[in-house]
Order: structure tokens, then C-alpha cells, then sequence
């Protein structure tokens, strides 16, 4: 754990903070180096940085990289925003001699801008997706009264059970991959939700028959931005596509009741099913902070080199003769 802090006699406050790993080498830094731990359950990395000393702060960091791995050191960041804080400070610092990196695959992850969100759905009434989605609406109505809602201050610890539940009980559970699937897992979720309802950013929002839940969406909330961690719905109204109606009422009310969050990231991976609802895109990347010149050249030279063979896709071997 890295901290870079200011003094003021005997007042000391922290402005950076990092956790890194030790890693022999990855595609973008092909010799030993560190890399910000990510755990299984992040779909973003980074470093926290104070606004007003973040480039001394990263810095210093490289420095004590440096230390302690020589000219082999360096620091690894992925993935993060392209156009984020961190991002633009490795590249505009002379010091820092900062790469970053797009993946020409995966570099792009759907994002909802509050704002602009009542005005994509309209843009979409016309589409067969949304006639589908408005056919599924009507025959799940049919069923109950049909409802959407949100916890965010009150009645997250309830929604919280309910959303374990509802990821529970559909293909995740069975695979054995939902957060109940595993105790510490579980017992990870419980906390963390916890620690953020504590400060308001735990948000919940939650298609409802006959005022029981059957989609949930678990957001994080940090900033002005609210980062999608999971979702879980109940497979008994699979026919309905209640996970994609959640998403839909969503885009609908997101404007209106939450003023204080400006984007929703997904969280997910390129060519998943909201691509097809949140049209807006964001860029991600890698950002290399190389701890002296040999291993900048060599990052560099990684990454375009990983850059051309995403460009000139490989042709496949021939297949041999039968014996």
C-alpha cells in the first residue's frame, strides 16, 4: 500500500494513495514491474489522487517504484478512463513519461449520460427492440401491477437481500458464480454495501410486480457518477426480459431522480446486451507510468506493437493434408 502524504509540522494529510502488486511481466510491460490491484469484482482501476498536489504525488510514487525495482520498475494501470484524471496527468507531466494505451477491441464500454437519457429512448421508439420491449411490458402487466423504484438513503439493506436473492436465482447460481454462491463472497457484498449506504452512494433500482422486486440493478455511486456492479433477476419472468425492462425505466427516470449523478457507467464488456439500449460510448484504457527511460522505450515499443496486431488480424494456419 502506497501513500504519498504532505506535512505541516506535526499535521500530516495524504494525497495518493495506491495498492500494487508485483507482476513478472504483462503484454504492455514485458519485464517485471507493479501493477494496481484490481479484484475480481472491479471494472475499473486506478489511483486516488488529491486535485490540487496529484502530479508531485504520482511523482514521488514512481520514484519509490523506482527504489524499490530498479530500472525494471514501473506501474501499471488497467483499465481506466481514457480521457480520466490519471490518463491525462501521465501524459501532459514531462515527468511522469506517461503511455496510454486503447485496445482496439475492447477499449469502448456503454455509458448512460443522465441528461441526454429521456432523449435516446425517445430516439428509439421506432426500433423493433422497443416494440418487443413494449409487447414484453404489456403481457407482464397482465400479471400484476407492474412498478419502478429506487433505494438509495432508506431500504437498502432490504434491497440488498433482495437483489442476493435475484441474482441468486437465475443462471449464476446454478454456475455457481453469484456473490450467495460463496460465502466470502456473500459476506464481501454485505460489507461493502454497507460502508457505502452509510455515506448515501449504495443505489438500488428495482422492477417491481405487485410491489415485489423481479430485476435489480447494484450500483456504486462515486463522485458524480454511479458504477454498475451487478444485476439479478428472477428467471420465473425470463419470457418478459424484466432485466431489460429495468434498464429501460431506468433511461426513463434517471434525469428526474437522481440530479447528482451525471453518468452511469455499465460496467460491462464490449458487444453485451446494454450496447443495444445506451448508444453513448466511453474510451478505456491502459496507462503505463514507466519508472525510467529503458522501460518506457520498452513500453512503447509494446504497445504498438500489440496496436498492429489488433490492426493486421492474423491469418489462420491451413489446414493440413489428411494423413
Amino acid at each position: 500500500v502506497c501513500l504519498v502524504e504532505t506535512v505541516m509540522g506535526d499535521e500530516s494529510s495524504v494525497v495518493a494513495a495506491a495498492v500494487v502488486v508485483p507482476v513478472r511481466a504483462t503484454r504492455l510491460l514485458p519485464w517485471p514491474h507493479r501493477m494496481v490491484y484490481q479484484s475480481r469484482y472491479a471494472n475499473l482501476s486506478g489511483v486516488l489522487l488529491d486535485a490540487q498536489h496529484g502530479d508531485e504525488a504520482l511523482v514521488l510514487l514512481l520514484a519509490e517504484l523506482r527504489r524499490l525495482g530498479g530500472l525494471a520498475g514501473g506501474l501499471e494501470v488497467r483499465p481506466c478512463w481514457a480521457d480520466g484524471v490519471l490518463a491525462r496527468r501521465a501524459m501532459a507531466h514531462r515527468q511522469l513519461r506517461g503511455i496510454v494505451h486503447h485496445d482496439v477491441v475492447s477499449d469502448r464500454r456503454a455509458v448512460l449520460v443522465t441528461r441526454h437519457a429521456a432523449d435516446q429512448l425517445l430516439a428509439m421508439e421506432g426500433t423493433s427492440r422497443m416494440r418487443q420491449l413494449r409487447r414484453h411490458a404489456r403481457l407482464l402487466s397482465r400479471r400484476g401491477t407492474v412498478g419502478w423504484r429506487w433505494h438509495r438513503e432508506g431500504g437498502v439493506p432490504a434491497a440488498a437481500e433482495a437483489f442476493l436473492a435475484l441474482e441468486h436465482a437465475g443462471w449464476k447460481g446454478k454456475q455457481g458464480t453469484s456473490l450467495r454462491s460463496t460465502p466470502a463472497d456473500e459476506a464481501f457484498f454485505r460489507a461493502m454495501v454497507s460502508g457505502f449506504a452509510a455515506e448515501g452512494r449504495a443505489l438500488f433500482v428495482e422492477l417491481t410486480l405487485d410491489d415485489q422486486p423481479i430485476a435489480s440493478i447494484c450500483n456504486l455511486v462515486s463522485g458524480r457518477m454511479a458504477h454498475g456492479f451487478k444485476i439479478g433477476w428472477n428467471p420465473a419472468y425470463r419470457h418478459y426480459a424484466p432485466g431489460l425492462l429495468n434498464e429501460i425505466e431506468l433511461m426513463r427516470g434517471a434525469q428526474s431522480a437522481f440530479p447528482d449523478i451525471d453518468e452511469f457507467d455499465s460496467g460491462s464488456m464490449p458487444f453485451g446486451y446494454i450496447d443495444e439500449l445506451w448508444p453513448t460510448r466511453r474510451r478505456l484504457a491502459s496507462v503505463i507510468l514507466p519508472a525510467g527511460p529503458i522501460s518506457s522505450a520498452v513500453a512503447q515499443a509494446a504497445s504498438a506493437a500489440w496496436r498492429l496486431r489488433r490492426t493486421l488480424r492474423p491469418v489462420a494456419d491451413p489446414a493440413p493434408w489428411p494423413r
